[in-house]
């Protein structure tokens, strides 16, 4: 008996629609988990959750009642108290709310990012460089102290969210260089499981 010819990992087969795995034919173009991809999308998951919850923290308890910063610019615009009371007391509802939208829609991009949804890597992508943005100008209210409103815990507690948010930036442009433009590090074809 003949034996068959052993097929090198990645060989395309006669009609071009498989690759072989090395055990197995397997689609081509298809996208496979990687080693990095499931550490990828719980690192994710958990900032995502931590992000909310520093959110949270910082808009509700470390920078404090914003009204009566609010109150004070307004008194300064020339408002009559009455009027700014109210204006800033608007204001700060509407901030509360956007904080506490924010964070839920983190809570839901992390469920997404920790089921491994595709559309989750690309949503979270853009927050990531959100964050990377803001993780520069933090650091100027952190510099000038004196002109700064904000308070030094909730200056800080959202520079180090800002910073571990630009290092997991890092690690999805690392995952494209390595394993192609896809998300959450999974390279096309048979290549993908031997990593």
């Amino acid at each position: 008996m003949g034996e068959t010819p052993r097929r090198p990992i990645g060989a395309v087969s006669v009609d071009g629609q498989f690759e072989w795995s090395g055990t197995e034919w397997v689609p081509r173009g298809i996208r496979r988990a990687s080693g990095w991809t499931r550490p990828m999308q719980v690192t994710t998951a958990v900032y995502l959750v931590v992000l909310a919850a520093g959110e949270l923290i910082a808009g509700f308890f470390l920078d404090g009642p914003a009204a009566s910063g609010l109150r004070q610019a307004y008194l300064q615009a020339g408002l009559p108290v009455n009027q700014a009371q109210s204006l800033a007391q608007a204001m700060n509802g509407v901030l509360l709310g956007v904080t506490v939208a924010s964070a839920l829609l983190y809570g839901f991009l992390a469920y997404a990012g920790y089921r491994g949804w595709g559309w989750s890597f690309w949503v979270a992508g853009v927050v990531l460089v959100l964050r990377a943005f803001s993780a520069f100008s933090n650091l100027s209210n952190l510099v000038n102290r004196s002109a700064s409103s904000v308070p030094l815990t909730g200056a800080l507690v959202t520079e180090i969210l800002s910073l571990l948010g630009l290092a997991l930036l890092c690690w999805f442009v690392v995952s494209f260089v390595r394993y192609g433009f896809g998300s959450w590090a999974r390279p096309k074809g048979a290549r993908a499981g031997a990593v």
